[in-house]
């Protein structure tokens, strides 16, 4: 690696970064040690969801779309494709999705992540639409149906669901 020092801008490298451990990483923003501004996990990957029905059962999904991308910086996770859910045959209750990684704990309710997820050629359960619900210290979510009244109603069909969603790790 071939590395200039500026005594008055710091250091520049002409070369990739590799470190001697995975463990290592970089502190950003900061002179000095500083545990808050350690980022020292990147990857970029793809998660095959499992869809089940909260309730039991196992739904299918079309081998053409059932990959989602995600990159995860740190303990932020970005998770976004579209799936095709062809049949939901023997399932019940709301439709359950795995992601790539588990949530944050916490008891305070701030662990709980909520997006409305366009559809396309799905029979939408609520009145306003489906969202997706990722729960606390959990590597999964709900699908749920919107209704104006406030309340929610199981969303248990087959057709497209596009998922663009960003969700914390401990």
């Amino acid at each position: 690696m071939s590395v200039t020092t500026i005594p008055t801008a710091g250091i520049t490298f002409n070369d990739n970064i590799l470190f001697s451990a995975s463990s290592k990483g970089v502190y950003l923003g900061v002179t000095s040690v500083t545990a808050a501004n350690l980022l020292e996990d990147y990857e970029e990957g793809t998660h095959s969801p499992t869809v089940t029905g909260d309730g039991g059962g196992t739904a299918t999904l079309n081998s053409g779309s059932n990959t989602l991308a995600y990159t995860k910086v740190g303990r932020a996770v970005h998770v976004s494709g579209t799936i095709y859910v062809t049949s939901v045959s023997g399932c019940s209750g709301n439709m359950r999705m795995t992601l790539p990684f588990t949530s944050i704990a916490n008891s305070n309710g701030t662990g709980f992540h909520g997006v409305m997820v366009p559809l396309f050629s799905v029979n939408a359960a609520g009145d306003l639409g489906v969202a997706f619900q990722l729960e606390p210290n959990a590597a999964s979510g709900l699908f749920f149906g919107v209704n104006d009244n406030g309340a929610s109603s199981a969303q248990l069909n087959t057709g497209y669901y596009r998922v663009t969603l960003t969700y914390q790790t401990s």
